[in-house]
């Protein structure tokens, strides 16, 4: 039932409704199992951040390849290039972590 609901939720509604390029989560990395289902799921981890000393883990599942680089993610990489060179993550990736973690 829960893979029935998130699938229409990613698919039917970010994905064909919303043309979102991607769905973001984030979970704490002391309730490890909650990563492995998201991953199982087609998530992806690629950032921690530690918060009030509990380790968070951001995820990602792109739902529309062809549109997840977006005019934000140029503009950004020509404005951050030196927050680029060290944050070893995608640019694409370090927008959305700084809406969710203004401080990275």
């Amino acid at each position: 039932m829960g893979s029935a609901l998130l699938d229409h939720v990613e698919l039917t509604f970010l994905r064909d409704q919303i043309k979102a390029p991607a769905v973001y989560l984030a979970t704490a990395t002391r309730h490890p199992w909650l990563a492995g289902i998201y991953e199982r799921r087609g998530y992806e981890g690629f950032y921690k951040h530690t918060r009030n000393d509990d380790e968070m883990i951001l995820l990602r599942k792109v739902l529309n390849p062809e549109i997840y680089e977006t005019p934000e993610v140029a503009e950004y990489k020509r404005f951050e290039p030196q927050l680029l060179a060290t944050a070893r993550i995608a640019p694409r990736d370090l927008v959305h972590c700084r809406k969710i973690f203004p401080t990275v």
